[in-house]
């Protein structure tokens, strides 16, 4: 952090000179025009008013393993690199070329520009300004709890294809989960973008903590598709109304919590949290296992139970929680 003096000139104007660096760097001058935000805790933004952005490219010296070439390309992406190129003096193996593709198959809107024996130049082809958070947020929202509601009700009906289906939604999950951080670290570092969609520093961070939540919800939902097709039919039967009363209020709940998050005003937040809802999960438990300590039964509920603190955590970047349920 540096530190500048105010200087007074005239009558109560006052003056705080501009980095020489900063300057230099945007070829600024005398006359030219610059945006200053200011932000709700008291912090200034001050940033060219038109900001031409030079594209990014990454390096990849090849030959390197499978596992650090899968993370170097899933780490650029994320940090927001408009070019990745893989290349070196030796021929790109096939099987590397298979881990790229697999790759890409996970991060949207990167794809091959150029390929040859020895390169593989990557670009990412949409403008970050024209991917509006809100939209993405709201995509994994509906994907998320449709996971869960069509891993119970569709094994209530015996709709075993649908429930299968659940792994590949959760892929999709993944791959908009990683567009979303690219995103905001984009707006993190180009106040253009941040201004395009209003989002402040508070809102990022909060983009991305629900953006990891979502994730975990989808993992956990893939955890209850698998689990709740192991027990018994009688035992779920006997359990319907209760099954279906939990995917109908969890499912609720989340629209809630997402429509008030995207609000980002305090006096809209959404307040009202059903915590009376883990009574309902106990006696779920105690439904499921009250003959017999069955395993699937435990981790099915396991999955449930993971699934409604997920939800706390969500309803905590709205209106804190914490000391409600401790």
């Amino acid at each position: 952090m540096e530190l500048r003096k105010v200087y007074e000139m005239g009558r109560g104007t006052l003056l705080v000179s501009l980095p020489k660096e900063w300057v230099k760097r945007y070829g600024l001058k005398k006359g030219d025009q610059i945006s200053v935000e200011i932000s709700e805790g008291g912090s200034i933004t001050v940033s060219p008013l038109e900001l031409s952005k030079e594209p990014r490219e990454a390096i990849i010296n090849y030959p390197l393993n499978s596992d650090y070439l899968a993370n170097l390309l899933v780490a650029y992406y994320l940090s927001g690199y408009d070019t990745i190129k893989i290349a070196g003096k030796k021929r790109i193996e096939y099987t590397h070329r298979n881990t790229i593709k697999k790759v890409l198959d996970q991060l949207i809107g990167l794809e091959i520009l150029e390929e040859d024996s020895y390169s593989i130049t990557l670009q990412f082809l949409p403008d970050p300004s024209y991917l509006n958070p809100d939209k993405i947020f709201r995509r994994m929202n509906l994907i998320v709890q449709a996971m869960y509601k069509d891993a119970i009700v569709s094994t209530l009906e015996g709709d075993y294809d649908t429930t299968k289906s659940i792994i590949e939604r959760d892929d999709e999950v993944d791959k908009l989960y990683f567009l979303l951080i690219r995103i905001v670290r984009s707006a993190l570092m180009e106040p253009k973008i941040a201004r395009k969609f209003g989002l402040r520093l508070i809102d990022c961070l909060d983009f991305r903590v629900g953006a990891k939540l979502f994730e975990g919800m989808g993992d956990a939902s893939c955890e209850l598709a698998e689990k709740i097709q192991r027990i018994e039919g009688k035992r779920l039967k006997e359990n319907k109304e209760l099954l279906l009363k939990l995917a109908n209020k969890f499912s609720e709940i989340q629209n809630n919590l997402i429509d008030s998050f995207l609000k980002r005003s305090e006096e809209e937040r959404f307040i009202p949290f059903p915590l009376e809802l883990r009574e309902d999960i106990e006696r779920l438990k105690r439904n499921l296992l009250k003959d017999e300590m069955n395993l699937d039964c435990i981790s099915f509920v396991s999955s449930i139970e993971r699934i409604f603190k997920l939800l706390i955590d969500l309803a905590d970047l709205s209106v804190p929680l914490y000391p409600l349920i401790k």
